[in-house]
């Protein structure tokens, strides 16, 4: 049994567990064996073994900005935001590690806490009912978190009940053709959390569309900032630098964004690398 990261008050039902490799033990090994960042990984490692926290999560960031599948990588930065208790930023990174796995129980229930201490207690739920409903080691633990989380579910912060308003009337004035009203809608969703990254994306297709290409631009550029690892922003943004005639900087993008494992964007990168000119898509793939 792997040991605890540390562990709330029951009735909090906050708990994290460490994987394997984050004790240093072999699978650590087996993580970094076959991989073309073995030393990045291992000096990662050694840094987290050290409690330079910082710094093995600098390190562990520079591997998944060369490698944005980077399972260990992934789930390092993960468990170590959680420690540090950047919930937000562990549940990112752990819920891309357990759509590598998603029958890895374990990641799932360490998903759960960390979307419980975000305050998302639906998003939370999800990953304990998927883990409740599948006989295995963590099945009753799932079903006991299921059941205090429902009999402890705290009342929506009125912030995020605003956010998701906001964002849910802008997708609804774009479903019907209104972009003037989905610009204003996600306009408000980024004043009220600047951190929301969907909603920039949304207002950046949406310049894009009216032929306000320095204005997309900065939107795009303000969420590849908030979200590094989102590949498809780096696409449409170099789609967005090429239309502004700034060749070097696209360039810099469409390379991004042919190291991803999406087969549809990186594809789309390497056609925007061999061409000299691309024509920016208004959609998401």
């Amino acid at each position: 049994m792997r040991s605890l990261i540390f562990a709330a008050a029951a009735s909090a039902t906050c708990l994290f567990l460490a994987p394997a490799y984050s004790q240093g033990n072999s699978t650590a090994g087996r993580a970094t064996a076959g991989s073309p960042y073995k030393k990045e990984l291992e000096r990662g490692y050694r840094l987290k073994s050290q409690n330079r926290v910082p710094e093995a999560i600098a390190a562990f960031s520079a591997v998944a900005a060369k490698d944005p599948a980077n399972h260990a990588a992934l789930t390092e930065l993960g468990y170590l935001n959680a420690g540090i208790k950047h919930y937000a930023s562990a549940a990112k990174y752990l819920r891309a590690a357990s759509e590598q796995e998603p029958d890895n129980m374990r990641l799932r229930m360490d998903l759960g806490y960390v979307l419980q201490s975000a305050k998302r207690p639906s998003d939370a739920a999800e990953q304990f009912r998927f883990v409740a409903e599948r006989p295995g080691e963590f099945q009753d633990q799932a079903q006991k978190a299921l059941t205090a989380s429902s009999a402890a579910a705290p009342v929506e912060d009125a912030k995020d009940a605003a956010q998701r308003r906001l964002r849910a009337a802008g997708y609804a004035a774009l479903k019907r053709g209104d972009a003037a009203a989905a610009s204003k809608s996600f306009t408000a969703a980024v004043a009220n959390d600047p951190s929301d990254s969907a909603s920039l994306k949304q207002l950046g297709f949406i310049e894009l569309g009216a032929g306000r290409a320095a204005r997309a631009a900065e939107h795009f550029e303000a969420a590849r900032a908030l979200e590094p690892n989102d590949l498809f922003v780096a696409l449409q943004l170099g789609y967005t630098y090429d239309r502004l005639h700034k060749q070097d900087q696209a360039r810099e993008q469409f390379l991004a964004a042919s190291a991803s494992t999406d087969e549809k964007i990186r594809a789309a990168a390497q056609a925007a690398l061999q061409s000299s000119s691309a024509a920016a898509p208004v959609s998401s793939l």
